[in-house]
């Protein structure tokens, strides 16, 4: 395989393991993220839509047709 072609796999992996609901451990405590899937048609703010739906510390990137969101969760 190229060099391209391995980066690429890594990136794609990367990605597939954020969108699910994840939980990663930090120095501050525990981060979640959850993919929220949207109608093709609209394009949200995804922020305000994870900051409605996980708190004000709760952030939110346009992913795939839907909203990741990332936020402090309770660890298990």
């Amino acid at each position: 395989m190229k060099n391209s072609q391995v980066s690429a796999l890594v990136f794609m992996l990367v990605l597939l393991f954020s969108a699910g609901k994840e939980v990663v451990a930090t120095e501050t405590g525990h981060t979640c993220t959850e993919e929220i899937k949207l109608p093709s048609w609209k394009i949200p703010d995804c922020s305000s839509l994870c900051k409605t739906r996980h708190g004000d510390e709760a952030t939110g990137v346009y992913f795939r047709g839907g909203c990741l969101c990332s936020y402090p969760c309770l660890s298990s």
